[in-house]
């Protein structure tokens, strides 16, 4: 048996290590500092998300965004703002650490759509974010009064509009992916409806959708008179809530609803 004074000053030692059990489960820190590679000037506003979870974070004045109680895992983080290209960068993460990155976006030029001036907005998409996705640049963005003025018989024919994807009757391919990323989900209304990818019925199998959602209708029986808008998106354009499966495309249609005009 050691002696009490060899006992006391064992607890003095053990409660001085470094506390390492502690920091257990506190979850991991990320932390991303974002220059303009020209300036080296840091960007204000950038968006920051996480591939695995969509978890989303923007870049204070000084560029920097933290992100706190992540998981420990390999993931990624998508980075993106206008007038920049955006950057899908891996990173480590470890519980109860702190990983720091410095990221440089390279700048593009901005090219301004042709404004079109439009006497009416349709409610549904306002509902769905279809605008506010569109004022930020990101993806490709088809209305119905586009849809009017093209002669389609096909819903996936529309897509031809947003110069996204290779479209033929064997389905849709992908012109740019990033790296591992997996197929073009289809959403309609919200609701994943594998059926354009796979060319099968909702039948086939089961389809997850975006919680709260009504059962999916199949893509190939919706008529392109019945789009109320599409959005198209590359795997680095698409919104942090379609993101968790690392997609190599998306593809949001939004279908009209009686009276759904402002």
């Amino acid at each position: 048996m050691l002696p009490s004074r060899s006992l006391a000053l064992a607890a003095i030692l053990f409660a001085a290590l470094p506390g390492r059990s502690l920091a257990q489960g506190a979850g991991a820190t990320l932390i991303v500092h974002v220059v303009d590679r020209e300036t080296r000037e840091p960007l204000m506003g950038v968006q920051l998300a996480l591939r695995s979870t969509g978890a989303m974070a923007f870049t204070d004045s000084t560029g920097v965004a933290t992100v706190r109680g992540l998981a420990a895992r390999r993931d990624a983080i998508l980075v993106r703002t206008i007038g920049h290209a955006p950057i899908l960068h891996a990173v480590q993460l470890h519980d109860g650490d702190t990983t720091r990155v410095e990221l440089a976006m390279r700048p593009v030029p901005t090219e301004l759509p042709t404004v079109t001036v439009q006497a009416t907005r349709r409610r549904e998409l306002d509902r769905a974010g279809f605008y506010e996705r569109q004022r930020l640049g990101f993806g490709a963005f088809i209305t119905s009064e586009q849809i009017e003025h093209v002669a389609v018989s096909r819903t996936r024919e529309v897509l031809r509009l947003a110069h996204r994807f290779a479209v033929s009757d064997r389905g849709i391919g992908v012109n740019t992916g990033g790296a591992g990323c997996r197929g073009v989900r289809t959403y309609i209304d919200g609701v994943y409806a594998p059926e354009w990818e796979s060319g099968r019925s909702s039948a086939h199998r089961a389809a997850p959708s975006v919680a709260g959602a009504p059962t999916p209708v199949a893509i190939e029986q919706v008529r392109p008179d019945q789009i109320a808008g599409m959005e198209a998106y590359t795997n680095l354009e698409i919104p942090p809530q379609y993101m968790a499966t690392n997609p190599c495309g998306v593809i949001l249609v939004w279908l009209k609803h009686d009276g759904d005009r402002q």
